[in-house]
C-alpha cells in the first residue's frame, strides 16, 4: 500500500499536508500522528466543510448483506442527514431510498467512519470531512433491492455471506472498517 505517515509538529501544516495527499493519486493512505488525538481531530476538522451522514449494514434472514455498486466500487447505502434529523432516521431513510426496500429494523449502532473528499460540485471545490454513522439493520422481507439510479447506483444486491471476504478486497477502507466493527469480516 502506498501511504504517508507524518508526525504533526505545527498546526499550520495540517491543511497543506491534506491537500497534498488529495492531489497525489499514488498515495492510498494518509496517517497523521499526534500525542493528543482529540486536539489533532479538532484541528483537522477545522480545515474542512463538515458533513454528517448515516447508513446501514443490512442483513437479511439468510445472513446476506445488502450492498450497492457505485462509481466502480461496492459500497454500503448511506447519505447525508437532513436538518434536525437523527442519525438513526437518516440511516433508515437512506437505505430505503437507495435500495427501494422498506420494513427495515434498526438493530444497533456499529461505528462512525470519516473520510475526506473534494466537492467537485461546489464552485470553490471545497474539501469536505464526511462523518458517517453506521447502524446494523435486519430485513425480514423478501423484496429484491432496486438501485436508485438518480444517485448513480448501478446495482443493489444481496451479497451472500460466503462472498463477503472477496468483495471486501475491493471496497473503500472505511467500508472494511464498518464490517470489522460489526464483526462481519469473515461472514
Amino acid at each position: 500500500m502506498n501511504a504517508i505517515s507524518y508526525k504533526v509538529t505545527k498546526k499550520s501544516e495540517i491543511k497543506e499536508l491534506i491537500v497534498q495527499f488529495l492531489e497525489n493519486t499514488q498515495w492510498r493512505c494518509f496517517i497523521l500522528v499526534s500525542e493528543n488525538i482529540e486536539e489533532l481531530f479538532d484541528e483537522v476538522g477545522c480545515c474542512f466543510e463538515r458533513l454528517d451522514a448515516a447508513g446501514g449494514l443490512v442483513q437479511n434472514k439468510s445472513g446476506d448483506v445488502l450492498m450497492i455498486y457505485r462509481n466502480g466500487h461496492w459500497d454500503l447505502p448511506k447519505g447525508r442527514c437532513e436538518p434536525n434529523e437523527r442519525w438513526e432516521s437518516t440511516a433508515l431513510r437512506e437505505v430505503e431510498e437507495e435500495c427501494s426496500i422498506d420494513g427495515l429494523q434498526l438493530f444497533r449502532p456499529i461505528t462512525t467512519t470519516y473520510h475526506i473528499y473534494r466537492d467537485m460540485y461546489s464552485v470553490e471545490e471545497k474539501i469536505v470531512l464526511k462523518s458517517t454513522h453506521w447502524y446494523l439493520m435486519n430485513y425480514s422481507g423478501s423484496a429484491q433491492p432496486i438501485p436508485q439510479a438518480i444517485e448513480g447506483i448501478e446495482r443493489a444486491e444481496w451479497i451472500p455471506a460466503s462472498d463477503i471476504p472477496a468483495v471486501l478486497t475491493a471496497v473503500y477502507n472505511s467500508i472494511r472498517e464498518v464490517f470489522r466493527a460489526a464483526d462481519l469480516m469473515n461472514c
